[in-house]
């Protein structure tokens, strides 16, 4: 799990006032996460995001669905 200890794993469910958190988590994804994208995926009915943030609270990894 590239040296992160899994006991100290947080998963957060991310809500439409996140964009900031998402942003952040840019590199985990595909390409660039930009403010007015991450709004829009937030704000999306039926998607839901969990992001896995280590203890100093940088993103990790996550998993989202509709």
């Amino acid at each position: 799990m590239d040296g992160h200890d899994a006991s100290k794993i947080t998963l957060r469910r991310l809500s439409e006032v996140d964009d900031e958190r998402l942003v952040a988590a840019w590199p985990l994804f595909d390409g660039l996460v930009t403010p007015e994208l991450a709004r829009h995926f937030l704000r999306r009915p039926g998607h839901h995001l969990l992001l896995a943030e280590n203890a100093d609270g940088a993103a990790v990894g996550f998993v989202s669905g509709n």
